[in-house]
């Protein structure tokens, strides 16, 4: 969703974007999101914080071996 504002004569563009489970990058520089702003990630321990955070949160590429079709089925 896009909302667009004018304030002061000057035009604001208000866009969402949304959380990933993937670890994004511009150029060759990484960013961490969060609500609080973008923060430019250029230490290598921390860029490793922000992959770990995102795979214990976020399960899609998650491989669970023992896990069967039937363990999906709805219970009841």
């Amino acid at each position: 969703m896009m909302l667009v504002h004018e304030i002061d004569g000057k035009i604001i563009i208000h866009i969402q974007v949304p959380a990933s489970s993937q670890v994004h990058k511009t150029g060759n520089t990484v960013y961490d999101r969060s609500s609080e702003g973008d923060f430019r990630l250029t230490q290598p321990h921390r860029i490793a914080e922000l992959f770990n955070r995102k795979r214990v949160h976020y399960s899609e590429c998650a491989i669970y071996p023992f896990l069967r079709f039937e363990d999906l089925a709805d219970l009841e």
